[in-house]
C-alpha cells in the first residue's frame, strides 16, 4: 500500500529552518500575511502550489507561536488544507509536520486512514550557523483503517546528515533573499501490513530566509537527479 505525502519539496518548506533569535525569526510572518510557494517536477514542469496564510501570532514569554491555514492543490482539482503552526522558543524552533502530512494524504483521497503520530514537531535550534550539523530527527506514524479499526502499520520518516552548509543570495519571483543553504537526507521506512518497504532516501538543498522561511528548495533521486523543486512565487501582507 503507498501512502501519499505532499510533495517532499513542500514539506520541506517546513522542516529545514534556522534562525538568528526569536525576536528576528519570521519577521514577515504578520496576522494575514500569505505566501505562496509553487512546485515544479524534474522537467521544471509545474505540479502544484501551496498558499499558507497566517491565521494567528501570539507572543509568548519564550517567544512567538504562529499559525498558519495552507491549502494544497495539485494543479488540477485536488486541494486540501491544514492548520500548521511554528513556533520559536527559547533555543528552539518547533514546525507541525504532521499537519502537513495529513493534509497531503486529503488531497490524495486517503482520507479513511486515521493518523497517530508519536510527536508532532520537528525541531531545529535557534542560533544555527553556516557549517554546523544540526541532530538527526525522525517521526513514527501509525495509520489505521476508521472503517474497520485494523492497523494498516506504520511509516517513519527520518531526518538525517542535516547541516548548514553557508550562505547564498536566491532570486524568486518573489524577490531577491539573503539565504542560508541547509542540506538534508530524507527517507520513509514502510512497514505496511507486515511487509517492510525498501526504504528510499532523497537528498534536499533548501534555502532559508530568517525573514519568510524557506524561499528555494531542490529534492534530489537516490541516482541524484533533481526529483523536484519548490519556490516561494509570492509573499502577500
Amino acid at each position: 500500500m503507498k501512502i501519499l505525502f505532499v510533495p517532499l519539496a513542500s514539506l520541506l518548506f517546513f522542516t529545514q529552518v534556522i534562525a538568528q533569535d526569536c525576536n528576528n525569526s519570521f519577521t514577515a510572518y504578520t496576522k494575514g500575511a500569505s505566501f505562496e510557494t509553487t512546485r515544479y517536477d524534474a522537467k521544471n514542469a509545474e505540479k502544484g502550489k501551496s498558499t499558507s496564510t497566517v491565521t494567528d501570532v501570539k507572543n509568548a514569554a519564550t517567544g512567538k507561536i504562529i499559525t498558519l491555514h495552507t491549502v494544497t492543490s495539485d494543479g488540477g482539482d485536488k486541494k486540501a488544507d491544514a492548520d500548521i503552526t511554528m513556533s520559536c522558543e527559547g533555543s528552539t524552533v518547533k514546525l507541525d509536520f504532521a499537519g502537513a502530512i495529513t493534509s497531503g494524504n486529503a488531497m490524495a483521497g486517503r482520507g479513511n486512514m486515521e493518523m497517530k503520530f508519536d510527536k508532532t514537531y520537528i525541531e531545529f535550534p535557534v542560533n544555527a550557523k553556516p557549517g554546523q550539523v544540526l541532530p538527526d530527527d525522525k517521526m513514527v506514524m501509525t495509520l489505521t483503517d476508521k472503517s474497520s479499526g485494523n492497523s494498516m502499520g506504520t511509516n517513519t520518516i527520518n531526518f538525517k546528515n542535516r547541516k548548514v552548509v553557508g550562505k547564498e543570495s536566491v532570486t524568486t519571483p518573489a524577490g531577491t533573499y539573503e539565504c542560508y543553504k541547509v542540506t538534508t537526507d530524507m527517507s520513509m521506512e514502510m512497514n505496511m501490513m507486515g511487509r517492510t518497504m525498501p526504504a528510499k532516501t532523497m537528498k534536499t538543498e533548501s534555502y532559508y530566509s530568517p525573514s519568510v522561511g524557506i524561499v528555494k528548495s531542490v529534492t534530489y533521486d537516490e541516482q541524484g537527479s533533481v526529483f523536484s523543486t519548490s519556490v516561494l512565487t509570492k509573499v502577500s501582507k
